[in-house]
Formats: structure tokens, C-alpha cells, sequence
């Protein structure tokens, strides 16, 4: 698979439908899909035909988050210098988010399968979700000895609020979408199958209201929101480079890789 196919885009009229296109890894990214998917969607921005966009990934899943391969994570992170891994987490991971976050017409995440930390953040950064009931989604950075780097601490607290937010992150637990509806953190639930269905009618919904004015209640509803989303990035970037110099984090990933539980002993 070339790097260009790793994201796809469909225009259905006024409805972009984006989808993340590694099924083989469950759609999860590395560097070279960030920059596609960032690049998709900041000229996605600038595009007036676009009245709604609905954000899904391939293959029956919408994504396990970054790459443990892909990304290097693990071991080797704790060689390089802090400097490097905060300016990595700037350049790739932080405009992914802010790209989607920015975007001026409402975003629809169409939740299948799995959407795990890295994955559920992009969802997160969608103004509305629709999870398949069956979905398996949670934020396990605590398992791989890290915090939520791409403003997950932020947008769980500020779409369920801070209690339910912080079981989340702190167990680091698995939900489904039936759960997700309860806790607020979706919108609507499909059957299995069914998600990217549902929000490509909620979608065209949209679309088929006057574009200029969807776009202004957008910012009106947003604009305070993303300030603070670029606000949270900045300062999450420098803890999680240190937390991705230590022994915790190489074993999490070492973990995962050997699909055991992983040995924590805190430095």
C-alpha cells in the first residue's frame, strides 16, 4: 500500500467522507499517515463545497491510535533528546488534532470496532460521534506508561466531564458503545455495521441547511473550545516526552508487542 492510499476521501455532494485506509493495522497511524491525514484535512478547510464531513476508518474498525511499530514507541524513545520528542509530538500528532478541531464545518466520527487512545482522540476532536453498539473504545496511554498526548484529558473532561474522564484515563478501561451513549461521550448508537450509515444521514442533514450560517453557529459553539484545546497541547507535549524517556513507558510498549500484561515498577 503507498503512502497516498493510507487516507481516502469521497465526495457524496456537499458530504466529504474521509476514511483511514490501513485496515491491516486497524487503521492505526504512523507519521507518514499523520501528515496525509493533516494535510486531507487542512485543505478539506479551505474547500466551500464541504458542508459536513463524516470521519471513519476502514475495515470495520476506526482506529487503535498511533502505531507501536510505526511510531517507535517504546525502548528507543528514551535515546533521544527531549527537545526532539516534543518537537515530534508538535509537528505530527498536535496538528493532526488541531487540524480536525479547526475544520469550519461540522465533523461526524462514525465509530466501528476499535477506537483506542490515539484513535478515540481523533474522535473526540469530531464535533459529534455515532458508535456502533459493539464498539470497543478506551484511552489506555496508563497502560503503556503515558498520558494522553493528544488532548484526551482535555475533551473526555470537557464532553462527560471530569469524574467519568478520569476513570477512563485512569483505569485506562474498555467500553462499548452502549456504555459511551450513557456517559454522554456519543451522540447516537447504531446497530453493529451501521455507524458510518447513521452519520452519513445525520450528515446530509446538515448539509441541506444553509451552509454560511452552519458554518457561524460552528464558531460560536467551537471557538472557545479550541483556544483551550491548543491551550491543553501545549502544555501536555513536555510531560509526555519525559514520560517517554522511561523504563515504564519501554515496558508498556514491550508489553503490547508481546501481548502480556506489562511489569510496572514507577521510574
Amino acid at each position: 500500500m503507498t503512502t497516498e492510499q493510507t487516507v481516502l476521501v469521497e465526495k457524496r455532494d456537499h458530504v466529504y467522507l474521509v476514511t483511514l485506509n490501513r485496515p491491516e493495522r486497524l487503521n492505526a497511524f504512523d507519521q507518514a499517515t499523520m501528515v496525509n491525514m493533516y494535510t486531507t484535512f487542512e485543505s478539506i478547510a479551505d474547500d466551500p463545497q464541504c458542508r459536513a464531513l463524516v470521519l471513519t476508518g476502514a475495515g470495520g474498525n476506526f482506529s487503535a491510535g498511533g502505531d507501536v511499530r510505526g511510531l517507535g514507541l517504546g525502548e528507543s524513545m528514551a535515546k533521544q533528546p527531549t527537545i526532539t520528542l516534543m518537537e515530534n509530538m508538535r509537528r505530527f500528532q498536535h496538528r493532526l488534532q488541531m487540524s480536525i478541531a479547526n475544520l469550519p464545518m461540522p465533523t461526524i466520527a462514525a465509530i466501528e470496532g476499535v477506537a483506542i487512545s490515539g484513535g478515540l482522540d481523533l474522535a473526540l476532536c469530531c464535533d459529534m460521534r455515532i458508535s456502533a453498539a459493539g464498539a470497543r473504545i478506551c484511552e489506555n496511554y496508563s497502560r503503556l506508561g503515558l498520558v494522553p498526548g493528544n488532548g484526551g484529558c482535555f475533551l473526555l473532561s470537557a464532553i462527560i466531564g471530569p469524574a467519568k474522564a478520569a476513570e477512563l484515563v485512569f483505569t485506562g478501561k474498555t467500553i462499548n458503545g452502549k456504555d459511551a451513549l450513557a456517559l454522554g461521550l456519543v451522540t447516537h448508537l447504531a446497530d453493529d455495521g451501521g455507524a458510518l450509515a447513521a452519520a452519513l444521514t445525520l450528515a446530509e442533514a446538515i448539509a441541506a441547511n444553509a451552509p454560511i450560517a452552519v458554518r457561524f453557529a460552528k464558531e460560536l459553539l467551537m471557538s472557545e473550545h479550541r483556544a483551550k484545546l491548543q491551550t491543553h497541547l501545549q502544555q501536555v507535549g513536555p510531560l509526555v516526552s519525559m514520560l517517554q524517556q522511561t523504563a515504564d513507558h519501554a515496558e508498556g510498549a514491550l508489553a503490547i508487542r508481546e501481548k502480556r500484561k506489562p511489569r510496572f515498577t514507577g521510574v
